[in-house]
């Protein structure tokens, strides 16, 4: 087995974390959460690539992939909870008297 493809799966996910980072408001995150796992997604590309991976291949890069989708959608969940919890706490601020 290469680790080519391996490496692959752990560039995106980091290139995916500092995108991430730097999403500040809604429409940047859901700009990232199509450009890492939407339909043209990095990671959707890599899972649409297995199949022309070896069969032993497939089986570790798949495995890779999916932990790298599960971690990112948890650590998305996170970021968005932050941005609502933050808009809402500017604006209780902003309409006390």
């Amino acid at each position: 087995m290469t680790t080519s493809s391996l490496n692959t799966v752990s560039e995106v996910e980091a290139e995916a974390r500092q995108g991430l980072a730097a999403a500040a408001d809604e429409a940047a995150l859901e700009a990232w959460r199509t450009a890492v796992v939407g339909r043209s997604g990095s990671l959707t590309g890599v899972l649409r690539g297995l199949g022309a991976l070896p069969e032993d291949e497939r089986r570790a890069v798949g495995a890779a992939a999916n932990l790298a989708k599960q971690a990112l959608e948890d650590v998305e969940q996170r970021a968005m909870e932050q941005w609502f919890f933050r808009i809402t706490a500017e604006a209780a601020v902003a309409s006390r008297p």
